[in-house]
């Protein structure tokens, strides 16, 4: 015996609904998603949209599962999935004591991280990271000093 096709059946407004985020999300797994159940209202199977999508059977399963129970949010990614971040989870204070004493070499600063504080981090990573955190500070400063500079070469009106 073989297991029943499941379908998704949508009505007027729904298909337009997954039509506009189809066409406008600037998520890529939720027009993945909307494609899913836009083609099974067309009457494609399960394993045909897993091969037009290059996708897995069970994916596009869970994609109707999740649309059926939750809507159009049961299309987002949940929160809390995906990879956790490895350096929010090491206090700051010892981080960047860590970083201000091998501030030249990464691979120094990642090997005395995972001596002192047990985290595995590759030197790339870190640098993203600090990357990522002195970019924010480094663009507030050199905004506020663009301001102050504009500020200066004003020229004063005369009353």
């Amino acid at each position: 015996m073989s297991r029943q096709e499941r379908y998704v059946e949508l009505d007027a407004l729904e298909k337009l609904t997954l039509e506009e985020g189809l066409q406008n999300h600037p998520k890529t797994e939720f027009r993945k998603h909307c494609q899913m159940l836009l083609f099974s209202a067309k009457g494609k199977t399960a394993k045909e949209i897993a091969l037009l999508l290059d996708s897995n059977y069970q994916s596009v399963l869970n994609c109707f599962t999740n649309w059926q129970q939750k809507g159009l949010v049961g299309l987002m990614r949940s929160r809390g999935q995906g990879r956790k971040a490895t350096l929010s989870q090491v206090d700051e204070g010892q981080l960047k004591a860590i970083i201000s004493e091998y501030r030249q070499s990464a691979r120094k600063a990642t090997a005395q991280l995972e001596k002192e504080l047990a985290v595995k981090v590759h030197p790339e990573t870190l640098r993203r990271f600090l990357k990522s955190v002195s970019t924010l500070s480094v663009a507030c400063v050199r905004a506020s000093k663009a301001n102050k500079t504009r500020l200066k070469d004003k020229p004063k009106k005369h009353s």
